[in-house]
C-alpha cells in the first residue's frame, strides 16, 4: 500500500463541541502533503478492549511521521481520547475512491450553506465515485 490509511477509534465525553472544534480549528485543510483527517464519525457506543468508544476518524498519511501528526492533532486539538489505531491492509474495491457513495439532497444543501459553492453533484442518491472534499477517503 502506497499510504498509511488508519481508523482511529476514541472517545469523546462532548460530542457537541467536536463539529465546531473540527471547522473552527479548519481540521480538513491541515497537515498538507503529510496527512489528512478525512473527518470525526460520532457512533453508537461500542467497546474495544474494554473501553467505550463513540468516535471513529479515517485518516490518510504518508508515512508513519505524518500519522503521528495526526494523532497529535486528534488527541489534542479535537480533545478525543485515543483508543486504538488500526491500519488499512488492503481495500475492495482497489483504489478505494472509485467505490460508490450516496449523498442526500439534505447533505447538498447544507454544504452549499456552509461553503457558499455550488458542487458538481448533478443529484443526490448514488454516486459512482466518492463524493466529498477529500474524493480519495
Amino acid at each position: 500500500m502506497e499510504r498509511t490509511r488508519v481508523w482511529v477509534f476514541g472517545y469523546a465525553s462532548q460530542t457537541g463541541d467536536l463539529e465546531e472544534n473540527y471547522r473552527k480549528n479548519e481540521i480538513a485543510e491541515l497537515g498538507e502533503d503529510s496527512y489528512v483527517v478525512i473527518r470525526a464519525d460520532i457512533v453508537e457506543d461500542f467497546k474495544v478492549d474494554g473501553q467505550i468508544c463513540n468516535i471513529v476518524v479515517p485518516v490518510d498519511a504518508k508515512d508513519q511521521s505524518g500519522l503521528e501528526s495526526a494523532q497529535d492533532l486528534i488527541s489534542g486539538t479535537l480533545g478525543v481520547s485515543i483508543i486504538k489505531t488500526v491500519q488499512v491492509i488492503g481495500h475492495i474495491p482497489d483504489p478505494p475512491h472509485i467505490s460508490h457513495g450516496f449523498i442526500t439532497q439534505n447533505e447538498i444543501d447544507k454544504e452549499l450553506e456552509i461553503t457558499g459553492e455550488e458542487r458538481s453533484i448533478e443529484s443526490a442518491g448514488r454516486q459512482h465515485a466518492s463524493p466529498g472534499s477529500n474524493k480519495w477517503g
